[in-house]
Protein backbone atom coordinates (compact mmCIF):
# COMPACT_ATOMS: atom_id res chain seq x y z
CA UNK A 1 0.00 0.00 0.00
CA UNK A 2 1.35 3.40 -0.93
CA UNK A 3 1.55 6.30 1.47
CA UNK A 4 -0.18 9.48 0.34
CA UNK A 5 2.30 12.05 1.66
CA UNK A 6 5.29 11.30 -0.63
CA UNK A 7 3.10 11.41 -3.74
CA UNK A 8 1.73 14.93 -3.32
CA UNK A 9 3.77 17.80 -1.88
CA UNK A 10 0.98 19.67 -0.12
CA UNK A 11 3.19 22.63 0.82
CA UNK A 12 4.15 23.21 -2.83
CA UNK A 13 0.59 22.59 -4.00
CA UNK A 14 -0.75 25.13 -1.51
CA UNK A 15 1.46 27.83 -3.02
CA UNK A 16 0.71 26.78 -6.58
CA UNK A 17 -3.02 26.77 -5.79
CA UNK A 18 -2.94 30.49 -4.96
CA UNK A 19 -1.49 31.33 -8.37
CA UNK A 20 -3.75 28.90 -10.21
CA UNK A 21 -6.87 30.21 -8.53
CA UNK A 22 -5.83 33.78 -9.33
CA UNK A 23 -5.38 32.99 -13.02
CA UNK A 24 -8.72 31.18 -13.17
CA UNK A 25 -10.45 34.15 -11.55
CA UNK A 26 -8.98 36.34 -14.30
CA UNK A 27 -10.52 34.16 -16.98
CA UNK A 28 -7.47 32.21 -18.13
CA UNK A 29 -8.28 28.77 -19.67
CA UNK A 30 -7.82 25.98 -17.12
CA UNK A 31 -5.28 24.01 -19.19
CA UNK A 32 -3.19 27.05 -20.07
CA UNK A 33 -3.14 28.27 -16.48
CA UNK A 34 -2.27 24.78 -15.24
CA UNK A 35 0.73 24.50 -17.57
CA UNK A 36 2.03 27.90 -16.52
CA UNK A 37 1.68 27.19 -12.79
CA UNK A 38 2.82 23.58 -13.09
CA UNK A 39 5.99 24.57 -14.91
CA UNK A 40 6.70 27.38 -12.48
CA UNK A 41 6.48 25.13 -9.42
CA UNK A 42 7.88 22.00 -11.04
CA UNK A 43 4.74 19.98 -10.34
CA UNK A 44 4.57 16.31 -11.17
CA UNK A 45 1.81 14.88 -13.36
CA UNK A 46 -0.10 13.72 -10.27
CA UNK A 47 0.28 17.12 -8.60
CA UNK A 48 -0.96 18.92 -11.71
CA UNK A 49 -4.00 16.67 -11.83
CA UNK A 50 -4.64 17.27 -8.13
CA UNK A 51 -4.55 21.01 -8.72
CA UNK A 52 -6.71 20.76 -11.84
CA UNK A 53 -9.40 18.63 -10.21
CA UNK A 54 -9.53 20.47 -6.89
CA UNK A 55 -9.37 24.18 -7.74
CA UNK A 56 -12.36 26.25 -8.80
CA UNK A 57 -13.27 29.93 -8.95
CA UNK A 58 -15.52 31.45 -6.29
CA UNK A 59 -18.33 31.62 -8.84
CA UNK A 60 -18.02 27.92 -9.63
CA UNK A 61 -17.93 27.04 -5.94
CA UNK A 62 -21.06 29.09 -5.25
CA UNK A 63 -22.92 27.52 -8.18
CA UNK A 64 -22.04 23.97 -7.13
CA UNK A 65 -22.93 24.66 -3.51
CA UNK A 66 -26.52 25.18 -4.64
CA UNK A 67 -26.58 21.67 -6.11
CA UNK A 68 -24.70 19.67 -3.50
CA UNK A 69 -26.96 17.80 -1.07
CA UNK A 70 -26.13 15.66 1.99
CA UNK A 71 -26.23 11.87 1.82
CA UNK A 72 -29.52 11.89 3.76
CA UNK A 73 -31.18 13.55 0.74
CA UNK A 74 -31.22 10.25 -1.14
CA UNK A 75 -33.67 8.70 1.33
CA UNK A 76 -36.99 7.94 -0.34
CA UNK A 77 -36.05 9.49 -3.67
CA UNK A 78 -34.60 8.58 -7.05
CA UNK A 79 -30.83 8.17 -7.21
CA UNK A 80 -28.74 8.04 -10.40
CA UNK A 81 -25.19 6.72 -9.98
CA UNK A 82 -22.27 7.41 -12.31
CA UNK A 83 -21.00 3.89 -11.60
CA UNK A 84 -17.28 3.77 -12.22
CA UNK A 85 -16.82 7.38 -11.13
CA UNK A 86 -18.19 6.55 -7.69
CA UNK A 87 -16.58 3.13 -7.36
CA UNK A 88 -13.12 4.31 -8.43
CA UNK A 89 -13.15 6.94 -5.67
CA UNK A 90 -13.93 4.25 -3.11
CA UNK A 91 -11.40 1.89 -4.68
CA UNK A 92 -8.71 4.58 -4.48
CA UNK A 93 -9.41 4.91 -0.74
CA UNK A 94 -9.14 1.14 -0.30
CA UNK A 95 -5.81 1.11 -2.16
CA UNK A 96 -4.44 3.94 -0.04
CA UNK A 97 -4.19 6.40 -2.91
CA UNK A 98 -4.54 10.09 -2.02
CA UNK A 99 -7.93 11.75 -2.25
CA UNK A 100 -8.45 15.50 -2.38
CA UNK A 101 -11.16 17.52 -0.67
CA UNK A 102 -11.81 20.02 -3.45
CA UNK A 103 -12.90 23.67 -3.40
CA UNK A 104 -16.44 22.68 -4.39
CA UNK A 105 -16.80 20.36 -1.38
CA UNK A 106 -16.47 17.07 -3.29
CA UNK A 107 -13.81 14.44 -2.73
CA UNK A 108 -11.89 13.34 -5.83
CA UNK A 109 -9.13 10.82 -6.41
CA UNK A 110 -6.06 11.62 -8.48
CA UNK A 111 -3.97 8.60 -9.32
CA UNK A 112 -6.77 6.43 -10.66
CA UNK A 113 -6.98 8.86 -13.59
CA UNK A 114 -3.67 7.48 -14.79
CA UNK A 115 -4.85 3.88 -14.59
CA UNK A 116 -7.41 2.19 -16.80
CA UNK A 117 -10.61 1.14 -15.10
CA UNK A 118 -10.41 -2.57 -14.39
CA UNK A 119 -13.11 -4.66 -12.79
CA UNK A 120 -11.68 -6.96 -10.14
CA UNK A 121 -12.22 -8.18 -6.58
CA UNK A 122 -11.56 -4.73 -5.10
CA UNK A 123 -14.23 -3.24 -7.37
CA UNK A 124 -16.70 -5.66 -5.83
CA UNK A 125 -15.57 -4.63 -2.35
CA UNK A 126 -16.11 -0.98 -3.26
CA UNK A 127 -19.57 -1.87 -4.57
CA UNK A 128 -20.50 -3.62 -1.32
CA UNK A 129 -19.48 -0.55 0.67
CA UNK A 130 -21.63 1.66 -1.54
CA UNK A 131 -24.55 -0.75 -1.21
CA UNK A 132 -24.19 -0.71 2.58
CA UNK A 133 -24.74 3.06 2.50
CA UNK A 134 -27.71 2.69 0.14
CA UNK A 135 -29.20 0.04 2.44
CA UNK A 136 -28.97 2.48 5.30
CA UNK A 137 -30.50 5.47 3.51
CA UNK A 138 -32.95 3.51 1.33
CA UNK A 139 -33.60 5.53 -1.83
CA UNK A 140 -36.93 4.74 -3.45
CA UNK A 141 -35.05 3.65 -6.57
CA UNK A 142 -31.44 3.61 -7.72
CA UNK A 143 -29.93 3.33 -11.20
CA UNK A 144 -26.28 2.48 -11.82
CA UNK A 145 -24.72 3.32 -15.19
CA UNK A 146 -21.38 1.86 -16.32
CA UNK A 147 -19.34 2.62 -19.42
CA UNK A 148 -19.76 -0.27 -21.86
CA UNK A 149 -16.23 0.35 -23.18
CA UNK A 150 -14.81 -1.11 -19.95
CA UNK A 151 -14.15 -4.83 -20.23
CA UNK A 152 -16.79 -7.00 -18.51
CA UNK A 153 -18.96 -4.00 -17.64
CA UNK A 154 -22.06 -5.88 -18.82
CA UNK A 155 -21.29 -8.78 -16.48
CA UNK A 156 -20.64 -6.36 -13.65
CA UNK A 157 -23.95 -4.55 -14.27
CA UNK A 158 -25.71 -7.92 -14.02
CA UNK A 159 -23.89 -8.55 -10.73
CA UNK A 160 -25.07 -5.18 -9.42
CA UNK A 161 -28.66 -6.01 -10.36
CA UNK A 162 -28.44 -9.29 -8.43
CA UNK A 163 -27.00 -7.55 -5.37
CA UNK A 164 -29.71 -4.87 -5.45
CA UNK A 165 -32.39 -7.55 -5.58
CA UNK A 166 -30.76 -9.51 -2.75
CA UNK A 167 -30.70 -6.41 -0.56
CA UNK A 168 -34.29 -5.49 -1.36
CA UNK A 169 -33.28 -2.29 -3.10
CA UNK A 170 -35.44 -1.29 -6.04
CA UNK A 171 -33.18 -0.43 -8.93
CA UNK A 172 -31.35 -1.20 -12.12
CA UNK A 173 -27.83 -1.35 -13.51
CA UNK A 174 -26.83 -0.94 -17.13
CA UNK A 175 -23.71 -0.89 -19.27
CA UNK A 176 -24.21 2.04 -21.63
CA UNK A 177 -22.24 3.88 -24.29
CA UNK A 178 -21.79 7.01 -22.15
CA UNK A 179 -22.41 6.55 -18.45
CA UNK A 180 -22.10 10.26 -17.67
CA UNK A 181 -24.82 11.18 -20.17
CA UNK A 182 -27.11 8.37 -19.02
CA UNK A 183 -26.65 9.42 -15.40
CA UNK A 184 -27.68 12.99 -16.13
CA UNK A 185 -30.64 12.02 -18.30
CA UNK A 186 -32.00 9.62 -15.70
CA UNK A 187 -32.38 12.53 -13.28
CA UNK A 188 -33.17 12.51 -9.59
CA UNK A 189 -30.27 13.04 -7.21
CA UNK A 190 -27.08 12.36 -9.16
CA UNK A 191 -24.07 10.66 -7.57
CA UNK A 192 -20.88 11.75 -9.33
CA UNK A 193 -17.83 13.97 -8.89
CA UNK A 194 -17.45 14.50 -12.63
CA UNK A 195 -17.54 18.22 -13.41
CA UNK A 196 -19.52 17.78 -16.64
CA UNK A 197 -22.14 15.67 -14.86
CA UNK A 198 -22.40 18.20 -12.06
CA UNK A 199 -22.77 21.10 -14.49
CA UNK A 200 -25.73 19.38 -16.14
CA UNK A 201 -27.48 18.16 -12.98
CA UNK A 202 -29.83 19.90 -10.55
CA UNK A 203 -28.95 17.96 -7.37
CA UNK A 204 -25.68 16.17 -6.68
CA UNK A 205 -24.54 13.93 -3.83
CA UNK A 206 -20.90 12.96 -3.24
CA UNK A 207 -21.61 9.27 -2.68
CA UNK A 208 -18.06 8.16 -3.47
CA UNK A 209 -16.54 10.80 -1.20
CA UNK A 210 -18.95 9.91 1.60
CA UNK A 211 -18.01 6.23 1.48
CA UNK A 212 -14.30 7.09 1.23
CA UNK A 213 -14.59 9.28 4.33
CA UNK A 214 -15.96 6.28 6.23
CA UNK A 215 -13.36 3.84 4.92
CA UNK A 216 -10.16 5.89 4.99
CA UNK A 217 -10.65 9.46 6.30
CA UNK A 218 -6.89 9.80 6.79
CA UNK A 219 -6.41 9.55 3.02
CA UNK A 220 -8.46 12.65 2.31
CA UNK A 221 -6.01 15.51 1.88
CA UNK A 222 -6.59 19.22 1.66
CA UNK A 223 -4.82 21.85 -0.42
CA UNK A 224 -5.13 25.17 1.33
CA UNK A 225 -7.50 25.91 4.16
CA UNK A 226 -10.52 23.61 3.77
CA UNK A 227 -11.22 21.15 6.55
CA UNK A 228 -12.04 17.46 6.32
CA UNK A 229 -15.54 16.46 5.21
CA UNK A 230 -18.00 15.76 7.98
CA UNK A 231 -19.24 12.22 8.48
CA UNK A 232 -22.72 12.10 10.07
Amino acid sequence: MREAAPLLRLDVLSEARVDYKFLLSRGYPREQALKFVGDRYGLTKAERMALYRSTFTEGEVAERAKKLVPISAIRGGSLSVDGFNVLMTVKAALLGYPLILCDDGLVRDVLSLFRRVRIGPLTCVALELVLCVLSRYRPQSVAFFFDASVSRSGEFAAHVRRRLARLGLRGEAQAVRKADVATVLHGGVVASSDSVVIANSRRVVDLGGYVASLVAPERILTIGGKGKPEVP
